[in-house]
Order: C-alpha cells, then sequence, then structure tokens
C-alpha cells in the first residue's frame, strides 16, 4: 500500500486511527473518543467565542484564562509527550480545573465528561 494511501486511509477513519494507535493499551472504548467526544474538544473554542458562556463555565473572561494560562503554562506542559495521541494540553488541564472549582463537580463525572480514564 502506498503511503499516500495510507495517509489517507487514517484521515479518513478516525476510529480506525484511533484503535491503531491505542491497540497497545486495555483502554475502555468509552474513553477512546476524548479528543472526538469529550467536553473539552466540544465546547472549549465554541465557549471562547461566545464570552458570556465561557465565564458561566470557567467564571472568568477569556483574557483572564489566557493570561493565567500563559502564566502557568510552562508549569502544565511537564510531564507532556508531544508524541503521545492523549497528551493533556495545558489549556484542557486549566479549563478542567477551573470547571471544578467553579461547579464543585465530583472527579467521577469530570472524567465521564471530559472522557479521561484514571492513569494506572
Amino acid at each position: 500500500m502506498s503511503e499516500n494511501r495510507r495517509q489517507h486511509l487514517f484521515d479518513s477513519n478516525v476510529f480506525l486511527t484511533l484503535d491503531l494507535l491505542w491497540a497497545k493499551e486495555e483502554v475502555d472504548p468509552y474513553y477512546r473518543a476524548r479528543k472526538i467526544n469529550g467536553e473539552f474538544y466540544r465546547n472549549y473554542e465554541e465557549q471562547r467565542q461566545n464570552p458570556d458562556k465561557f465565564y458561566d463555565y470557567t467564571r472568568m473572561s477569556v483574557e483572564t484564562f489566557d493570561y493565567i494560562l500563559e502564566t502557568v503554562k510552562s508549569d502544565l506542559e511537564s510531564g507532556i509527550n508531544p508524541k503521545s495521541f492523549r497528551g493533556i494540553s495545558p489549556a484542557e488541564k486549566l479549563y478542567i480545573t477551573l470547571g471544578f472549582l467553579a461547579s464543585g463537580q465530583p472527579f467521577k463525572r469530570l472524567s465521564l465528561s471530559f472522557r479521561m480514564e484514571k492513569q494506572r
């Protein structure tokens, strides 16, 4: 199979890509779709475009969020492997933390809505 054909196969079939990338680990299929169905990937950019909704979720403005993110980004990047499929970006870490602090939801509920499984 040519490299272009192989790349097209991956680009056109997200679930095949997910299955192949995660084949080495036993991961609950629910969590495999994090970057498709997880709360951060579904809401973050859209909320940034709607400052009132972003404020309702994080209890701060987009500008304040960006300032805090820039301030703590290097600390939040520790442990991220850029080649890792499941790497959690600093923006996602901060967004989840602020959502937790604003809502007080239990960790299990956050785990389900953000589709992040407890590390083993």
